[in-house]
């Protein structure tokens, strides 16, 4: 859990400013002046971080998104009997025999289907 007291626009902030005061605290002259190689690094650093800012702002609206659906649809399906019913048989027919669903308290399957191979490649040997 995150107990801070601050957030990270907080700590972006203190970091401007202690930035800035460690700025003012330099001699002037150009011999203080950051170098091109630590500029780009640290541009590719801003850039990283920015991506994954975003990368991760998107990932959270993609999860709203999903639980409001799954919520929306779970509570339309709790609501209206019929569109459970036909949901529940479009589950259990939309393969009609290739594939069987199996539910809890399903009485009129109970028995084990038995299946045999129809064609097996040559060389094939059961274990």
């Amino acid at each position: 859990m995150n107990d801070l007291p601050f957030t990270d626009a907080d700590l972006r902030l203190a970091a401007s400013d202690v930035y800035d005061a460690l700025l003012s605290s330099l001699p002037d002259g150009d011999r203080h002046a950051p170098s091109d190689a630590f500029l780009e690094k640290m541009g590719a650093l801003l850039r990283e971080d920015a991506r994954r800012r975003r990368t991760r702002s998107l990932l959270r609206r993609a999860a709203m998104i999903a639980a409001a659906v799954l919520v929306g649809v779970g509570a339309w399906l709790a609501v209206d009997t019929e569109a459970r019913a036909a949901l529940m048989r479009w589950i259990r027919e939309v393969y009609e025999d290739h594939v069987v669903y199996r539910f809890f308290g399903d009485t009129e399957r109970d028995e084990i289907p038995r299946h045999t191979l129809a064609w097996v490649p040559d060389g094939f040997e059961l274990v």
